[in-house]
Parts: C-alpha cells; sequence; structure tokens
C-alpha cells in the first residue's frame, strides 16, 4: 500500500535549529555562515580527501599522541601516520611515516615510549619509539602474530593475544591443498602471552581448547589480568562471551618444550549465558567493569556492570537516561565515571556519580564528541569533534572548566574550498502518534530564487539498530552539491533514543520503521522545496533492505541504489554468519510455523512485481554478514520481472568496501545512477546501459 497516499496529514513537527547560532564559540570554529559563499561544490575524488583522527594522551597530560588515517587512491590503501602536539597546544610533529600496516598505538606506563603493532621491511611484530627522536624499533615479535596487547602497570611486561599454532596435520594439509573447511569446526583458539622487557623472553599465560580469548585488562596491582573469551572462534559462539580472571605468576625459568611450565587455571567471574565483553578495571583494582547482555537478547543496549576482582555479584552502573554508551574512565577513587554518550543525533562528554548515576553533560554546543582520552589524574582531557559543516579534528580540554580548543587542522581547507550544504533536525509524527527524527541536507544552491524544486534521495541507516548524527559526512556533501536534498530518518529501532525505540521494530521488521520513513518524507514535503515526482531512496545493509521495501510498497520512488541489501528473509536466515540476530528481531527461526509467514511477508521479493524503479544493486563477493546470493537472486528476479537492474560486485570486499578505488567507484556509480534518472542526466560515470547487465 501507497503510505504517502494513506496519510494525508501526520503530525508534523520540524524544528530548524540554526546550527551556525548553537555552534559553542569556545571550541573557535570559524562562522558556518559561510557556507554560501564556498567556491564549488564538492567532487566525487573530494570525498576522499578528507582525514580522520584518533587521539592518546599521555599518562602526564602533557603531550598527545594521534594517528592520522587517509585515503590513497595511488596506492589504492588506507594509510596511517603518528604525530605528537603539547596539549597546550603547538605545531605538530611527525612520528612515524604513512604505513598501511600500523595499527593499535599505546603510551608506556610512564609515557617514554610509543608503541604500536607493525611492519617495517621484513620485520613484523610490536614496535616501540622515543616519541622525542628517533625510528621505531621492533621490540618482538610472535610467530602466529598478535592481535592485541597491552602494557602491565609496572612497564616491564606486555601482555598480548595470538592465535595457537596450526597442528602439524593441519599445517600438513594446508601445504598440501587439502585444507577442507568444516563449518564452525574452527578450533583454532587464541589466547594470553607476556612478553618480558628486561629477560626479552615470553611466555603463555592461558592455554587448552575451553576457550578463545577476545580482549584482556591488567589489574593495576600487576598481579592478574582479567579477560573476555567465548566457546570457540567460531561467529555463532560469539554471543557466548564470559569474563574471567587470571593470575599472573613468572616462571622462576624459562620453559621448555620438554619442561612446559604448568599454567594457572582461570577463574570465571560471570555466569551471564550471553555476552559479557570489554572488560577493564577500575584505577584502585577493587572492581571489573564490563559490558554485558543476556542470552539471545541481540537488540538491547549493552548494560555497563561491575563486578569485584576475584569474583562477586555483577551490579548495574549503567547510566539512568536514554543514553547508548561505550567504556568508562575513572577518577581515582572509581566514584566518578567519565563517557561519551549518544543522544539523539547528538554525542557528548558526560560524568557520572556511581552512587546515583545521573550523568551529567560537559560539552556545550551541537555536533558529535567521540573518543575521549584522559591524563592519570583525571584533570586533562583529549576528543574528537566534528559537525555537519565541520570535519573530524582533534579537541582539548581541562576537565574542571571544558574551555574547548582545537589541537589539529587536518581537514581546515574544505572551509574555504567547497559549498558545504547546510543540515537540518527535523521531528515529525508517525502514523501511531510516535515522535521520530531525522535529518534532512540540504542543496547550497537552494537560496537561489530561481532554483525551483529541488530531487530528493532518501538515506536509510543500517542497523538497523545505527543512526543518523550530526557529522560531516562528505559522501552526503557531495550528492547535495549536485542539487539533492537528502533525508536521514532514525526511523524506530535506532540507536539513540532510548531501549523502548530500539526494541519498536522487533517481529515489525518493514511495518512501523517504513511508516516513520514514509511520513518523514512526507514532511519533507511540505517544506515545499522538494519535486515529489523525483524522489530517489539507497541505503546499505538494513537500510539496503530497507529500500529494496520501500520501492515494493510504494510507486513514489522513481530510482533506488540497494547496498548489501537483504531481499529474501527465509534465505538469508539460512546463508549469513549470525542467524541469532535474525532470530532476535523475529521472534526465532523461520521453522517456526508461526513465523515462517512473517519470514515471508516482509521480504522485498514477496513483492517483486510492484518494482518499477530502476534498480542498482552493489554488493562485496565476499559478504559473510548478507551473503551474495541476496543480491544475485534480486538481479534475477528484477530481470524476470523486466526491470531496469544493474548489479555490481565489488572484489576482496566484505560488508562494505574499504579500498579507496573501490570506494570512489561506488560513490560514482551512485551519483551517476540518481543523475541518469532523477535530474535526467546521462554523465561520464554512468554505468553502462542497465537492460540486464552484470558488471563485474
Amino acid at each position: 500500500m501507497n503510505i504517502s497516499s494513506r496519510q494525508k496529514n501526520p503530525g508534523i513537527l520540524i524544528l530548524i535549529l540554526g546550527l551556525c547560532a548553537a555552534l559553542s564559540a569556545a571550541e573557535a570554529r570559524p562562522d558556518c555562515r559561510s557556507w554560501v559563499q564556498k567556491a564549488r561544490p564538492m567532487a566525487d575524488r573530494d570525498v576522499l580527501s578528507f582525514k580522520s583522527v584518533s587521539g592518546f594522551l599521555s599518562p602526564d597530560g602533557e603531550t598527545v599522541l594521534y594517528v592520522v588515517q587517509r585515503a590513497d587512491l595511488q596506492t589504492n590503501e588506507n594509510r596511517f601516520s603518528a604525530w605528537k602536539v603539547p596539549f597546550a597546544g603547538g605545531e605538530p610533529v611527525r612520528l612515524t611515516r604513512e604505513s598501511g600496516g600500523d595499527r593499535i598505538f599505546r603510551w608506556s606506563p610512564d609515557g617514554r615510549f610509543v608503541s604500536f603493532l607493525g611492519e617495517r621491511g621484513n620485520e613484523r611484530g610490536l614496535f616501540v619509539m622515543n616519541p622525542n627522536g628517533g625510528e621505531p624499533e621492533r621490540l618482538f615479535s610472535h610467530g602466529e602474530g598478535i592481535s592485541q596487547y597491552q602494557w602491565g602497570p609496572d612497564g616491564l611486561r606486555i601482555a598480548f593475544i595470538s592465535p595457537d599454532e596450526l597442528p602439524a596435520d593441519e599445517e600438513l594439509a594446508k601445504k598440501e591443498k587439502r585444507d577442507v573447511v568444516v563449518e564452525d569446526g574452527n578450533r583454532r583458539m587464541s589466547h594470553i602471552w607476556i612478553f618480558e622487557l628486561e629477560a626479552e623472553r615470553e611466555w603463555r599465560l592461558t592455554s587448552g581448547s575451553d576457550f578463545t580469548v577476545l580482549s584482556l585488562s591488567w589489574n593495576p596491582d600487576g598481579k592478574s589480568i582479567a579477560f573476555a573469551a567465548v566457546p570457540s572462534p567460531n561467529t555463532p559462539d560469539y554471543i557466548r562471551s564470559d569474563i574471567y580472571e587470571v593470575p599472573v605468576a613468572p616462571p622462576e625459568e624459562p620453559a621448555s618444550p620438554d619442561r612446559p611450565r604448568p599454567l594457572l587455571r582461570p577463574v570465571r567471574l560471570t555466569v551471564n549465558a550471553g555476552e559479557d565483553l570489554s572488560p577493564q578495571h577500575t584505577p584502585d583494582g577493587r572492581f571489573i567493569v564490563y559490558r554485558s547482555r543476556p542470552l539471545g537478547d541481540l537488540v538491547s543496549s549493552y548494560r555497563i556492570l561491575r563486578i569485584p576482582a576475584g569474583g562477586g555479584v555483577p551490579e548495574d552502573i549503567s547510566p539512568r537516561a536514554d543514553i547508548s554508551v561505550g567504556s568508562y574512565s575513572f577518577d581515582s577513587g572509581a566514584r566518578s565515571a567519565y563517557f561519551a554518550g549518544i543522544k539523539g543525533v547528538e554525542a557528548d562528554l558526560y560524568r557520572m556519580s556511581l552512587e546515583d548515576r545521573i550523568p551529567v553533560r560537559l560539552t556545550p554546543g551541537k555536533g558529535v564528541r567521540q573518543g575521549p582520552s584522559f591524563s592519570t589524574d583525571m584533570k586533562r582531557c583529549i576528543f574528537t569533534f566534528q559537525d555537519p559543516l565541520h570535519p573530524q579534528e582533534l579537541f582539548a580540554s581541562d576537565t574542571a572548566s571544558w574551555n574547548p580548543r582545537p589541537l589539529t587542522n587536518l581537514n581546515g581547507f574544505s572551509r574555504s574550498d567547497f559549498a558545504l550544504a547546510k543540515t537540518e533536525i527535523m521531528r515529525w509524527r508517525s502514523t501511531d502518534n510516535l515522535m521520530v527524527e531525522g535529518l534532512l541536507v540540504h542543496p547550497p544552491g537552494e537560496g537561489s530564487t530561481s532554483a525551483g524544486k529541488f530531487p530528493l534521495i532518501v538515506d536509510n541507516h543500517g542497523g538497523p539498530a545505527g543512526l543518523y548524527m550530526l557529522e560531516f559526512d562528505p559522501e552526503v556533501q557531495y550528492l547535495a552539491g549536485r542539487g539533492y536534498f537528502v533525508f536521514r530518518p532514525n526511523f524506530r529501532g535506532s540507536a539513540g533514543y532510548g531501549e523502548a525505540f530500539r526494541k519498536a521494530d522487533i517481529g515489525d521488521w518493514g511495518g512501523g520503521d517504513y511508516r516513520d520513513i514514509m511520513t518523514g518524507i512526507q514532511a519533507v514535503l511540505k517544506i515545499g522545496r522538494v519535486d515529489r515526482n523525483r524522489i530517489g531512496v539507497m541505503g546499505w545493509s538494513y537500510g539496503g533492505y530497507m529500500t529494496a521495501w520501500s520501492i515494493s510498497r510504494s510507486p513514489l520512488f522513481k530510482a533506488a541504489v540497494v547496498g548489501a541489501g537483504m531481499v529474501d528473509h527465509l534465505l538469508m536466515w539460512g546463508t549469513q554468519d549470525s542467524p541469532a540476530h535474525y532470530a532476535a528481531y523475529f521472534g526465532g527461526s523461520p521453522f517456526k510455523k508461526s513465523l515462517r509467514r512473517l519470514y515471508h511477508e516482509r521480504s522485498p521479493l514477496t513483492y517483486i512485481k510492484n518494482i518499477k524503479a530502476p534498480v542498482l544493486i552493489l554488493h562485496g563477493r565476499e559478504d559473510t554478514r548478507v551473503p551474495p546470493s541476496q543480491a544475485l537472486l534480486f538481479y534475477n528476479a528484477l530481470k524476470a520481472n523486466r526491470s531496469p537492474v544493474e548489479l555490481v560486485w565489488y572484489p576482496r570486499t566484505g560488508h562494505s568496501p574499504q579500498e579507496p578505488g573501490l570506494r570512489l567507484d561506488l560513490i560514482r556509480r551512485r551519483a551517476a545512477w540518481f543523475a541518469r534518472y532523477l535530474l535526467g542526466k546521462e554523465t561520464a560515470t554512468t554505468p553502462p546501459s542497465s537492460s540486464g547487465t552484470d558488471a563485474y
């Protein structure tokens, strides 16, 4: 049914917040009203020119280590480089040359060294360097590689996680190309090792086939390590994680193959049958804090719990508010926690007393603040900031006054080179009177008196528990610069709006969320600047599903781009890598008699005859989350239906393209598709005629 014709007068509340006026002067950003004076719209290659940054404050709070990531189209790599800058501000100093493989940067506990995992020449392993000068030197390597590591509190030991060696028979089978794979048969566990810096030796801390280790945390006293583990490396087991603790007792003499060191047995601390993840110790070592949710509940937000080190009864220390949070940072007495939290379209920094668990917002103004890093005494903090008109940069502030100031200017060129589009926060009432929020990005030329009405692209997010925030998104800026309004609804099921909203689409995919989108489009149309005869829709993953679903239910859309979308839920449940997530949303497997009909009725493929919009399908060849069979099934069904369709496979790609060259192709193809069907333009990047071609 066409919801747009059915809902004539949905309750609408549109809030134009005037982002320019709301931006905090304390964050030293230029006047954002200058977007109307920028030189030119963004080109496709410009989208990949923006850099991202993550920061790490030294223990004494004096020096900021930060890592810059950029897309390199020449090498077709995402490249990383490490820099430092004083907390007080100043000229940045490069620490490492650009590399495609450097990762997991850390300060040593005394702040004298910077460490990272990387490769230099033929050497691979954990490298250290003096941040005041000198080349990185390899500290050690491990035969099977290092996936995670953490410095011990004394700075003399490093704990790391590494997969076990392949058994000799499996190694031989691999060499002789007899290495068959048994589904859910992976028993190659990962375990914790200790490297001693002074003795330059390593030894195993955990072993066996009972669990595989995901992450670890040293107790500040250096006597034990807490870690999260799952029963096996197979994907279905990742929803059954637990927290363990193991003493760290070094061997009296080096172990050898004929005299192995007896291992101390870890103690399991949690009894939850579901997920217990990401352990971290409080500064006093008394508690282990971790993320948790019960078995089968893969929809809810994680709760933050703490348990006494050594074991005891878990206690919920999550905020008493509808805020999505990640990890905590604690003051020295572990009486208060600091964290980045998401509420609606914004992300801010908060402080919360663990007594009342009422979060207090610390950062003023609109935008997205994430990735906080604190000095040991919690008096200084760095974090990233961005908003729709300002790309991500690193900021610093004292925690007592919260007067943020910029530390980096990685993307400053954008403020003078590009015509950037303004973003409006919208709120509207859905068909059941539920308040829904989203973002509307305006084309930069909208203010022209001769501009007329513009086409609209509806951009659906993934998840479904994803969300759109007040971030700088160059791909959306690029589309807006080509003359489109871009509407980004946070339909029911999105994160950031509380548990009831997040769970509102359980058993109702394509129901309430679809009506949220359609009533949102009606709210946009009431502004009077959008041409209702030129509306397109796109999305990736769950957003791809909502795109396919929308064009199967309404003739309103004149073009669609489906990225890694699900079209047949029964096939999807049986072929993806995590059917438990599907069961959590649908209420069980499709072989439950009462649910088979729901799986069928909420599949876009069921209504393939309704689809008239031209469809561009984009999919990764190695996607295990939404298998390629979904794309091929949709493509062949649309061909049989004689609908305009094109399918593009991305090689070496899982759930979304990561290589810069493939990302650029996606940006161009998507823009060309909408230009053809919404603007009536054939461009140089338009793919060949889509009468049913299978492009590779």
